[in-house]
């Protein structure tokens, strides 16, 4: 009598097992489905995050180079895009930092987006256009004269 109990204790445990995995499971689709419903409340967050932190390494590493028209060298670059990644993900701390990849679906996803950002905000460098524009502009007028 007592295997068939244990039998019976079993297939109980074993159900409520494959109920738990199934509740659990179905959780997770519905958090994913929420967040992408709600990406553009996620993506206002980080780009709030990504244009502070952009700042901040710009002011920091990147000014000076802009206010002489001259862009950073591989491995300036280098550094400044990895300090930009880990602020980012400082000042986004750890439980956003799960969401986001979670969101994008693995860390070198994310990382990619933050790099990215970093870049494409790096290449729009008004002050450095400026800066060019006006060597031009003396350039040509010292030719003129």
């Amino acid at each position: 009598m007592s295997i068939e109990l244990t039998m019976l204790f079993l297939c109980i445990l074993g159900l409520n097992g494959s109920a738990l995995y199934l509740y659990f499971r179905h959780k997770k689709s519905q958090h994913c489905l929420n967040q992408i419903i709600n990406f553009s409340s996620y993506y206002a967050v980080l780009e709030y995050h990504l244009s502070r932190a952009y700042e901040i390494i710009y002011k920091d590493r990147v000014l000076i180079y802009s206010l002489e028209a001259v862009k950073l060298d591989g491995p300036e670059f280098i550094a400044a895009t990895k300090a930009f990644g880990n602020l980012v993900l400082r000042m986004i701390g750890p439980n956003l930092k799960h969401e986001f990849m979670e969101l994008y679906g693995n860390e070198d996803t994310f990382l990619f987006i933050i790099t990215e950002y970093f870049n494409q905000k790096y290449e729009e460098d008004e002050i450095r256009k400026g800066s060019i524009e006006e060597m031009q502009n003396k350039e040509v007028d010292d030719a003129d004269k």
